[in-house]
Order: C-alpha cells, then sequence, then structure tokens
C-alpha cells in the first residue's frame, strides 16, 4: 500500500497517520460579493464576506470539508442559507457591527452549521 501519492494536480493523499511538527496556514479568502454566492472551502478555509445587500449562499461544500465564515452585515441585511443542518436548530442572527463567525463543514451530503460568536 502506497502510503504517500502525489497526483497530477499537486493533491496529495497519505494513508496512516500524519504528524506534522510545525504549523499549518490556512489561505484566508475575501468573498467578492454577489447576489449569490457559493460556500466553497477550496478558495480558503477561513472566508471573510461583506454583504452589500441581503444575499443567498450556495452549498459547494464536499464531504470532509469544513470552513470558518466571518459576515460582515453593517445594515441588518438577511443571508438566506443553502439547506442545511444548525447546531440550536435555526440559523444565527448576523450582528450588525464586526463579524459573525459560523463554522460550516459537510458529512455525507448533509451541511451544518454553528454560530460561534461575534467579533467586533
Amino acid at each position: 500500500t502506497e502510503l504517500f501519492k502525489v497526483e497530477e494536480n499537486g493533491n496529495a493523499t497519505f494513508a496512516g497517520t500524519v504528524d506534522i511538527a510545525g504549523a499549518i496556514d490556512e489561505n484566508v479568502f475575501t468573498i467578492t460579493d454577489a447576489a449569490t454566492v457559493a460556500l466553497d472551502p477550496d478558495n480558503g478555509t477561513i472566508q471573510i464576506w461583506t454583504l452589500g445587500a441581503s444575499r443567498t449562499a450556495t452549498d459547494s461544500v464536499t464531504a470532509g470539508q469544513s470552513m470558518l465564515l466571518m459576515v460582515a452585515d453593517g445594515s441588518s441585511y438577511a443571508v438566506t442559507w443553502p439547506t442545511m443542518t444548525w447546531v440550536g436548530g435555526s440559523a444565527p442572527t448576523l450582528a450588525t457591527s464586526g463579524y459573525s463567525c459560523i463554522e460550516l463543514w459537510k458529512v455525507g451530503s448533509t451541511l451544518y452549521g454553528s454560530h460561534i460568536g461575534d467579533v467586533a
């Protein structure tokens, strides 16, 4: 069995336990605001989204992926979220100052979300 494989696209696959003796740097991505925005961890596992109006988010999360979404909503705009299961039962009310921090992850075909707090 191969323990390590690098594919032509640069992706690496590991089998067994992987020990990392240093830091892992995550990509921070600023979402370009639009009427519809794809939530896609492939762009970065930390994403910042400043709402310019009420918006619709779509699910581009693959099973096993997760991301931290920081939403700035200074004007009481709303986000229409994709079909998902919210920890606590319902989508959060976004803070009107600073960021609402939301963790998203997918298991199988179910997208989950949790409002982890607000940052001024």
